[in-house]
């Protein structure tokens, strides 16, 4: 792999010296050499080459450096999304297609693509409503079964557990006493609320909330608070003691009593964007980079992943018809009446390349009952057009995945009198490409960029290395854009 080459930035130039010594003991007396070593000649330091001029020109007219964060970056997959996602065309298809959804429909797909060593992903959102916490017409109900499952797995993996434990706790529900891998199906499978209820405990109400649901794992908004089925039990921020038992490992996890609090919920609240994203890092677990998958074992990932394939399927032949060929659906499925129907799910095309995830939620007023008869052709009518989209789009923009490959340096700067205006410079030996959100930059010369009419604000900025048929490196940064370049700052080093 080639050495990055660093661009030369006026600095204090550093003579180093060395030196030899011999003997251990810096007291001692010098111990004669049995021959005289003659030195080697000193070599000539590199002289550093200087910037093109147009460079240093650039450079002037951009003084203010933005700063870039990596713990920003790292907790920013939810943030990036948004921003790269096309809101648009999702709301231009129905209206080409003659469909009005009805009021308070929501829906996101994503495509999925090859990127860098991983998957790179192209989301579609219907306005902002996949990254909106809804507040009408909306419950994530019981598709937060799938997070609170991965809750507790990960919470038994910190004890060198999987879901074949065995645990042994009373509670509000009862006595409690098999396999935590049995719950999660029911969980999955039944929609059982005794053990989503369950698996909350085991997971713990803040390790659940404030570890696991977290913007480090791309989940800022989501929570998982409410106890369901008989709301006059106890609430689930307390776990009681309980015992565990795999193979040789036993132990107990003792009582648990929560003092967190989420900001913004008070009950369940989740956006679609996070229940999708909950179900990627599920269902594409293998294909991640190993610090983006859920800590839990591939054996229960495969358990869910096999429970969520024989699940209900609400959306009847919709899949098939919409990719033209047989569609595995793998599901979690959500319904409140008076309040919402929605579906979560991951459609793979059966022997073929195209797989897409797909989050769509409707509205179930009481004028249309409590039974499924009216609701779900509403579900299916909102899913068809949804699907037809992504599958004929052609990707615009970089798309989102995980860093990937040679980490690029990266300088970013402001121009001092036009703030919308941004210079770029990407430390690389290969070719590069600079996107802002999801417009591309405009090469300056070498490995600089521009851009011009940034609004003020956050942002992210996209760098893929390589062949445009064949990347090798794609980083994500975000940023932020002030409305007026207000301080003269120094060259700096790339970041």
């Amino acid at each position: 792999m080639p050495r990055p080459r660093l661009l030369w930035w006026p600095t204090p130039a550093i003579v180093l010296g060395a030196c030899l010594s011999s003997g251990t003991d810096p007291g001692a007396a010098p111990v004669p050499a049995a021959s005289a070593q003659v030195a080697a000649p000193a070599r000539p330091a590199a002289q550093p080459v200087a910037p093109d001029p147009a460079l240093l020109a650039l450079r002037a007219e951009h003084p203010q450096l933005l700063n870039l964060d990596p713990a920003r970056d790292r907790d920013g997959w939810f943030t990036m999304a948004r921003l790269l996602a096309d809101k648009d065309s999702l709301g231009k298809h129905y209206r080409r297609v003659d469909y009005e959804p009805p009021a308070f429909s929501r829906a996101l797909v994503v495509t999925v693509r090859p990127g860098v060593g991983q998957p790179r992903y192209f989301h579609y959102s219907l306005g902002d409503t996949a990254f909106e916490v809804p507040r009408h017409y909306f419950h994530p109900a019981s598709t937060v079964k799938l997070a609170t499952s991965v809750g507790a797995l990960w919470t038994l993996g910190a004890l060198g557990l999987t879901g074949d434990a065995e645990i042994e706790f009373s509670d509000a529900e009862g006595l409690q006493s098999g396999r935590v891998a049995d719950m999660v199906h029911e969980a999955l499978m039944h929609s059982s609320n005794k053990d989503y209820n369950r698996l909350v405990r085991i997971a713990g109400f803040d390790a659940l909330n404030q570890e696991y649901l977290s913007p480090r794992w791309g989940l800022p908004e989501m929570a998982i608070q409410a106890r369901y089925g008989n709301r006059d039990g106890p609430t689930l921020r307390s776990s009681p003691p309980m015992r565990y038992r795999e193979g040789e490992l036993q132990g107990e996890l003792p009582a648990r009593e929560a003092s967190g609090r989420h900001a913004s919920c008070k009950g369940n609240c989740a956006t679609l964007f996070e229940l999708h994203d909950v179900q990627r890092r599920v269902m594409l677990h293998e294909e991640l980079p190993a610090d983006q998958r859920f800590p839990i074992s591939l054996t229960d990932v495969e358990r869910m992943r096999a429970t969520m394939k024989i699940t209900r399927k609400r959306l009847g032949r919709v899949p098939d018809e919409a990719f033209g060929a047989p569609v595995e659906v793998f599901n979690n499925v959500g319904r409140i009446p008076r309040v919402a129907l929605l579906e979560n799910a991951t459609l793979v095309e059966r022997g073929g390349p195209r797989r897409l995830f797909m989050v769509a939620s409707v509205a179930f007023p009481g004028a249309l009952g409590d039974t499924d008869r009216l609701v779900v052709p509403r579900l299916r009518a909102l899913v068809r057009p949804t699907l037809d989209l992504a599958l004929q789009a052609a990707p615009q923009g970089p798309g989102l995945q995980h860093d990937a490959g040679p980490r690029p340096g990266l300088r970013v700067a402001q121009h001092a009198q036009d703030p919308g205006r941004l210079l770029v410079e990407v430390e690389a030996d290969a070719e590069a490409r600079v996107w802002l959100d999801r417009r591309p930059f405009t090469p300056a010369l070498g490995r600089a960029f521009t851009i011009t009419g940034v609004a003020p604000g956050e942002h992210v900025i996209v760098v893929e290395l390589g062949p445009v048929a064949a990347p090798t490196a794609y980083r994500a940064s975000l940023v932020t854009v002030a409305r007026v370049a207000t301080s003269m700052q120094a060259a700096a080093p790339l970041r």
